[in-house]
């Protein structure tokens, strides 16, 4: 498996709310999935730490990626 380099940047939230607003984007919460359960963005998708590196792998498109500030959420 070819591991493709990533890049990421952390964004201010107006940024943020544009991305939201391009049907073009997609949406990762990377939270517990119960904390995804509890309340997410619409559309959004939900994925562990386990699956992300796959995801991203076999996506070409620009993600918005979301956590939580806490380690434990």
């Amino acid at each position: 498996m070819t591991v493709k380099p990533m890049h990421y940047k952390c964004i201010h939230v107006q940024e943020a709310q544009e991305l939201l607003n391009d049907p073009g984007t997609v949406i990762v919460d990377i939270r517990y999935k119960v904390s995804f359960q509890a309340g997410n963005i619409p559309n959004s998708i939900n994925l562990s730490n386990e699956d992300i590196i796959d995801f991203l792998d076999s996506t070409d498109c620009s993600c918005l990626l979301y956590t939580s500030p806490s380690p434990r959420d």
